[in-house]
């Protein structure tokens, strides 16, 4: 049996960017939304591990275009050379 929320923490571990693209991918919304369950031990676990599972998610997505970009310093340098008509 898959189960969604273990192979997003897995995909979020990696560092391949295919991984931690499947990761954010995979991050569809809160864990559970919708469930309603009158119990304040429940509903705290429950919201602490939509934010765990939310900033898995965010995370994989940073590194993973991090990962696919290249080098911002240098381009930002460009885009300023340019401004200023310099040739680098």
């Amino acid at each position: 049996m898959a189960v969604d929320v273990t192979a997003l923490e897995r995909c979020a571990r990696d560092s391949a960017p295919a991984a931690l693209a499947r990761a954010a991918a995979l991050y569809q919304g809160g864990l559970l939304e919708g469930l309603n369950v009158d119990a304040a031990s429940f509903e705290e676990w429950l919201r602490a591990d939509r934010e765990r599972l939310r900033g898995l998610a965010v995370a994989a997505l940073g590194r993973s275009t991090d990962s696919a970009r290249p080098d911002t310093t240098s381009l930002l340098e460009r885009d300023f050379a340019v401004e200023l008509d310099v040739q680098l």
